[in-house]
């Protein structure tokens, strides 16, 4: 579920005051209402806050006050979070094909010729054999490099035309997760976890095999009929490592 009250959002920035990016707060509104969970500057005058089932857009204006204070929350310095969108087709023998557009935005003063995110260990193999394609349609060479003290890798992609300073750029990235969707007792479960090398925004587009019958979608979320498949959305704020199940159950008729 969630609760539109402006735009997508591209950009967000980190919080200056309060604690770390994961603490939940609670958030007073203008209209009387108490709100719990993670909440996330956006811009001078939005903000995200991802409560336990549900992701609200909030405008500056319409908080009154985190944790009964007024002055407890300000957008900090710009740092860039990881915004993806993507669309996952579940195949009929459980494996995922991964189809995932990132937003790249040059806020520098050079050339941007490369971009990099973290991969958790358990991601690793996937991003071997990634392809990675550019909006002019061109292949991006891309390499893992360790990360130094982690045991996070960083998928480094080389840009085929470089970003001008102030410039945006999408990229498209495809991979493919064996075994995302197990079968027991008659019945499918696909489950996206999250745990991320770094905080994240999940736009996530979930299609299962044709002739799919859903049983269950948790936490409920938008479910729609596309080219004779179920198609189901979520859209998840998640802080670096945390993991939060998004599941879907469903039959399948041979």
């Amino acid at each position: 579920m969630l609760i539109r009250n402006t735009v997508m959002i591209l950009i967000l920035a980190v919080l200056a005051t309060c604690c770390a990016a994961a603490d939940t707060v609670e958030v007073e509104l203008t209209d009387g209402r108490t709100l719990t969970g993670v909440l996330r500057p956006v811009t001078d005058g939005l903000y995200l806050l991802q409560a336990d089932e549900t992701l609200y857009e909030l405008r500056g204006d319409e908080i009154a006050a985190v944790d009964g204070r007024a002055d407890a929350w300000s957008v900090g310095k710009a740092k860039r979070l990881i915004h993806t969108n993507s669309y996952r087709r579940v195949l009929p023998d459980g494996d995922l094909e991964i189809w995932q557009s990132m937003s790249v935005d040059n806020e520098g003063k050079k050339l941007l010729t490369w971009f990099s995110w973290g991969a958790a260990p358990h991601e690793l193999y996937m991003y071997e054999d990634m392809v990675a394609l550019d909006a002019y349609g061109n292949r991006l060479a891309h390499r893992l490099e360790p990360r130094r003290g982690t045991d996070v890798h960083d998928v480094i992609v080389d840009f085929a035309v470089p970003v001008m300073p102030g410039e945006s750029v999408e990229i498209m990235v495809r991979a493919v997760r064996r075994g995302a969707a197990r079968f027991a007792d008659g019945v499918w479960t696909f489950t996206h976890h999250g745990d991320y090398a770094e905080d994240r925004l999940q736009e996530l587009k979930v299609q299962l095999p044709a002739g799919a019958t859903v049983l269950s979608v948790s936490p409920p979320v938008r479910v729609v009929e596309h080219g004779g498949s179920p198609l189901v959305f979520w859209r998840r704020y998640y802080p670096r490592g945390e993991t939060y199940p998004l599941t879907v159950t469903y039959e399948l008729k041979r």
